[in-house]
């Protein structure tokens, strides 16, 4: 547990495992997750958790598997793992956000378009979708403002804007819902309001906005209008540091959460970029349903949940502690209405953190 300021942030339990499938057992309704880069909260409770699975279908050969990893699974914080939406529907996924209607916005960074799901749309596994599920999509490759060249982040403002991270353009792109071109800050460079390979992003209360500046291993925070605010982090050893920050969140205090992917945790600063502490991944155990499923199904031999398989899953919690404990390799993360932090971690889970008084 992490205590400052009056607030403890304590790890609360794991979802998922590396898998493309969707089981229901004694332990729920269980799946997973195969590299996800994106979290997506809604207001009705779920979360769109995006994964980017293996690679390019097209350099990989078995398109079938690669399809069924590469996906949006509608999952809640209690791992209640509810199904798996747009099979099939991408090459290089970047990132997810959901509109105030409840659509689904999935930035696809090889083909430079973002598409647009609803949120009901169950692909069962193994079965794989070839017929678009996307209600639309919108995007043109290109340099010019309005155009994309390998869109990363994306989140949406109070109007319902969306601001998309243009990665290897080096800028921060502002769109309708429909993909109408309103605005556009950044550059290639290290000065202030200059990105290298820009990643997360994400707007607070105040409709400030929060850029993970990838390259140059800072955050950088700027109005609405993209005016430069702040940065913070610095690329070094101290523990203050960042090393190739990947994803940003904001909770309903100003607490910003950053995932230092080099450093392999997560770094909590205060709306001013004043350090406040960092997350290490703190799991003890085994602990999420889907991963109990697995070690139910190998050691309880199908035998239901008796006092023999428990043991037997006690057993292998030592064999697996060094990938249990802490984090592997944090990438997108997010905060949900209630405050629960949620981090996407590869190469097949979430951890979720809450934030107590």
């Amino acid at each position: 547990m992490v205590a400052i300021k009056n607030r403890n942030w304590r790890y609360s339990h794991s979802i998922g495992r590396q898998t493309a499938e969707h089981n229901e057992s004694v332990f729920g309704r269980t799946g997973g997750f195969c590299y996800p880069v994106g979290i997506a909260p809604s207001k009705d409770g779920f979360l769109y958790v995006l994964s980017r699975g293996f690679g390019y279908k097209e350099d990989l050969g078995h398109e079938g598997l690669v399809d069924a990893y590469m996906r949006i699974s509608k999952v809640t914080v209690d791992e209640d793992h509810v199904g798996d939406i747009a099979r099939n529907q991408f090459t290089w996924p970047s990132s997810i956000a959901v509109n105030k209607n409840g659509l689904l916005f999935c930035s696809d960074e090889h083909e430079n378009v973002v598409k647009i799901f609803p949120n009901d749309i169950i692909t069962p596994f193994p079965e794989v979708n070839f017929n678009a599920d996307h209600i639309t999509k919108w995007g043109i490759s290109g340099l010019e403002n309005g155009h994309l060249n390998g869109p990363s982040g994306i989140c949406f403002d109070k109007y319902d804007n969306l601001l998309v991270v243009d990665s290897n353009n080096n800028r921060v792109q502002i769109f309708t819902d429909g993909g109408v071109f309103i605005n556009s800050w950044g550059k290639i460079g290290n000065n202030n309001g200059e990105f290298n390979k820009p990643w997360g992003i994400v707007c607070d209360n105040n409709e400030d906005v929060y850029v993970a500046d990838w390259g140059n291993n800072r955050v950088q925070k700027f109005s609405s209008k993209g005016e430069h605010i702040l940065n913070f982090g610095v690329s070094n050893n101290h523990a203050h540091s960042l090393n190739h920050p990947a994803g940003v969140a904001v909770d309903s205090e100003g607490f910003v959460y950053v995932t230092d992917w080099g450093n392999k945790r997560v770094q909590i600063y205060s709306s001013d970029g004043s350090f406040v502490s960092s997350l290490g991944g703190d799991i003890e155990s085994i602990n999420s349903k889907a991963e109990h499923y697995v070690w139910w199904r190998i050691v309880g031999n199908i035998q239901g949940d008796s006092p023999e398989t428990r043991d037997l899953l006690k057993q292998t919690q030592l064999e697996t502690k060094k990938y249990h404990c802490n984090f592997f390799a944090p990438t997108g993360i997010a905060v949900d209405q209630n405050d629960n932090i949620i981090i996407a971690d590869d190469p097949g889970r979430l951890i979720i953190y809450k934030k107590e008084s």
